[in-house]
């Protein structure tokens, strides 16, 4: 299940040479290596709502495990990205993919090639959550989770209700249906709505009133800094 996505533009996240003049391989999965293969670095960092993005559910004993799905849009075509493993056991199993966001699999494990010193080890990524201060706050003032819901019903046919919750005090609403490979079809909402409950139908047709086919499609809400995503299936 989804449970948080979120497009960072430029301008929303910062980028440092983490550390340079390193002599490392380059891994294309799952066995295509050279040494040497990279030389620069670079550190990220996202700013992440704790109380819009962090789900967690069981318990210390009983853990539901999560999986953070990341991808990089690099628009230099002399420009090649790849992610950094870690020199520790962080305890996250490094797993790829390929296909468009938000992607649902299949999944395949990272292991390091024949010609690595580590071969056949499972390969780990080098990120980590960090506190931040500043996002904390007194429990009565912690927003709903989830100002989404599940459409209703689901999968659908002719046409599904989406209800959510506009932030207190109100505010520029967009709602938003895109098939599976990201483009847009249709724009429910665009406009300034008060705050609480509010609900919209969706009958299955693009934004010229075309009917789409069966499949899967996502529906995004942006309501001031809330932002959140969820699927459902429609079914002719």
């Amino acid at each position: 299940e989804l449970l948080w996505l979120h497009r960072f533009a430029p301008g929303q996240f910062t980028a440092e040479i983490y550390e340079g003049q390193l002599t490392e391989g380059w891994l294309n999965p799952p066995e295509d290596f050279e040494f040497p293969g990279d030389t620069v670095c670079w550190l990220y960092k996202f700013h992440v709502d704790p109380h819009r993005a962090f789900h967690q559910r069981g318990t210390p004993d009983e853990p539901v495990v999560y999986w953070l799905d990341v991808q990089a849009e690099v628009q230099d075509p002399e420009t090649w990205f790849g992610w950094k493993s870690s020199v520790d056991n962080w305890n996250d199993d490094a797993v790829y993919g390929r296909g468009f966001e938000p992607y649902f699999g299949p999944w395949m494990e990272l292991r390091y090639p024949p010609m690595h010193q580590l071969a056949g080890r499972s390969i780990d990524l080098a990120f980590r959550l960090g506190y931040d201060s500043v996002a904390e706050v007194p429990d009565r003032d912690v927003p709903e989770r989830s100002g989404l819901r599940q459409n209703v019903p689901n999968p659908f046919n002719p046409r599904t209700r989406i209800e959510y919750v506009v932030p207190e005090g109100g505010g520029h609403v967009r709602l938003e249906i895109y098939d599976m490979r990201g483009r847009l079809q249709r724009v429910l909402v665009d406009h300034f709505q008060t705050g609480g409950e509010q609900q919209v139908f969706w009958d299955g047709r693009d934004g010229l009133g075309r009917e789409l086919a069966s499949g899967v499609y996502f529906y995004r809400l942006d309501a001031g800094s809330f932002g959140e995503t969820k699927r459902m299936v429609l079914m002719r």
